[in-house]
C-alpha cells in the first residue's frame, strides 16, 4: 500500500518531504508532507488506490 502511495506522487511530480505511516493491525495511517501545492484532483485520485479507506487533505495557511 505504501508503495502504491509514494508511487502516485512521484509519477505525479510532487516531492514527499517527510512520511510517518503507522500500522496498528490491519490499518494503518500515513501522513505526508509535499514540497508543492497539491493539485485539486489529487485526493478523489488517492482514493481510487485500492485498499484507501480515506483521504484527508490539510490545507497550507496563507
Amino acid at each position: 500500500m505504501l508503495s502504491q502511495i509514494t508511487s502516485f506522487f512521484g509519477r505525479n511530480n510532487l516531492n514527499i518531504e517527510n512520511l510517518l505511516n503507522k500500522a496498528r493491525g490491519q490499518y494503518a495511517y500515513t501522513l505526508l508532507d509535499i514540497s508543492h501545492k497539491m493539485p485539486d484532483d489529487t485526493a478523489e485520485r488517492l482514493r481510487e488506490i485500492d485498499g484507501v479507506l480515506r483521504v484527508r487533505r490539510v490545507k497550507e495557511r496563507n
